[in-house]
């Protein structure tokens, strides 16, 4: 074993070197390059995948308190998303760690301005150091970070380490069929200007410049043309040296997520956002899709569905999932389920949606006999959040909190005791069956949560 005047191996000279291009990569624009000052209320497209009860119930199919929750966010940055953990999750204490001194001083600073500082915390720290702090964690969010760190197995051993027994954490690796194209861009880049491989204001320059004059059948050139049309010039800075510019960047296969989390001794407990690898988006309709290959991919595990959809159409940027010490609960599918399980399972609001403006709006939409888009709230991808105004009086009891299913159909039968054609009684079955459909629909979405 080497003594303490042996000189650095050259691994570990090289992962130092990385770690300090890191630093001095995120030193000079902190990420992400958000004004101290912005609300984060005027931003519920995340608010759903940073709130623990959404991981929870993923992983148990249960709600849990998370108050008195203690929350680490690794490469936290600027502490915009650390603000948003804190945020979504009242009640819980916010850990964040980075090793840009710089975007520290900013999270501080966001904490300062927000009066969140008593439950904000900010070290300048790197993974491999973690166990320096003496704390266990109830959930981890290690976003956009594990895919630059130099030895990802070995800061995911870490983490493993660091986690609470019965915790979560959430975690993403660039996923190697969407983000080779990106990978060949920046060691293209660096051929026609060396100075594309730093960080300067030279190398964003001259990388500006090249995409400029690139021709409109690159792949690279269409995403910038789109980024182009939509972002300011901060913006689009920040997008040069997330794609272009990015020390470190590296991408992995599905197999090789697994293979990860299987040496890390961790659980995979699914995907932050499924509907982004749904499967049947794949195909132009699946009712008319052969029953052969229908009966195929229905027998296919999760992780085969993964890979079919990430081969045929690899459109996904990051694997974003969760994972665990404990394996998920199984569950059936909710549309196996038995008119006896549905009897008796208990139905609640996601609770993010637990608020006075969403009471309010949800009684003036059922007033006014209107439909309610639940997406204004918090969306979440390629999901139809449309509830019928019909339907919203069965919706109204969950306000006060958790209600049996059978109690959300006895206020449907009080509503509508009376088919509007026939004037003969509506059978509950039928009244059931509708509700299940809007359930199923809104479980899928993330809105409401379902218990047997």
């Amino acid at each position: 074993m080497p003594n303490s005047s042996s000189p650095p191996s050259p691994e570990s000279s090289e992962q130092s070197a990385e770690l300090a291009a890191l630093r001095r990569q995120f030193d000079g624009t902190p990420y992400p390059w958000v004004s101290i000052e912005e609300n984060i209320k005027e931003s519920p497209a995340i608010f759903h995948q940073h709130s623990l009860a959404t991981a929870f119930y993923r992983r148990d199919f249960r709600q849990v308190d998370t108050t008195g929750m203690t929350i680490l966010d690794v490469g936290c940055g600027s502490g915009y998303k650390a603000l948003a953990l804190a945020h979504v999750n009242p009640g819980t204490t916010v850990v964040g760690i980075d090793i840009s001194p710089k975007s520290i001083e900013l999270a501080k600073q966001r904490a300062e301005f927000w009066e969140l500082s008593d439950r904000l915390q900010f070290h300048v720290l790197d993974v491999d150091n973690l166990e320096q702090l003496g704390q266990i964690f109830d959930y981890i969010n290690c976003d956009e970070t594990l895919y630059l760190l130099p030895q990802p197995l070995a800061s995911l051993k870490v983490l493993n380490r660091v986690l609470a027994a019965d915790g979560i954490l959430r975690t993403n690796l660039h996923n190697y069929n969407q983000r080779l194209r990106f990978l060949n861009a920046q060691k293209a880049f660096s051929l026609l200007d060396p100075i594309s491989s730093s960080n300067s204001q030279d190398a964003i320059d001259n990388v500006s410049e090249l995409l400029e004059n690139l021709s409109p059948k690159t792949f690279v050139k269409s995403v910038w043309t789109k980024a182009d049309a939509k972002l300011n010039p901060e913006k689009k800075v920040e997008l040069i040296q997330a794609n272009f510019l990015l020390h470190g960047d590296r991408a992995f296969t599905l197999a090789e997520t697994f293979t990860l989390l299987e040496q890390s001794n961790l659980e995979w407990c699914g995907l932050v956002a499924p509907q982004r690898w749904d499967w049947k988006q794949v195909f132009t309709s699946e009712k008319s899709l052969p029953d052969r290959l229908k009966t195929t991919i229905l027998s296919f595990n999760e992780r085969q569905r993964l890979e079919l959809v990430n081969g045929l159409l690899p459109d996904n940027r990051l694997i974003d999932f969760w994972c665990s010490h404990t394996p998920p609960t199984e569950r059936s599918p909710l549309e196996d389920w038995s008119p006896e399980q549905w009897e008796t399972a208990t139905v609640a609001w996601h609770p993010i949606l637990q608020t006075d403006d969403f009471h309010r709006d949800l009684i003036t939409a059922a007033r006014s006999l209107r439909s309610f888009n639940l997406q204004q709230y918090f969306n979440t991808p390629q999901r139809s959040t449309e509830v019928n105004a019909a339907l919203l009086p069965a919706l109204l009891p969950l306000q006060e909190g958790a209600q049996p299913f059978a109690a959300l159909v006895d206020r449907l039968e009080q509503v509508y005791p009376l088919n509007p054609i026939e004037q003969t009684p509506v059978q509950r079955e039928h009244l059931a069956q509708t509700l299940i459909t809007l359930l199923q629909n809104l479980e899928d979405s993330g809105h409401i949560f379902i218990e047997e």
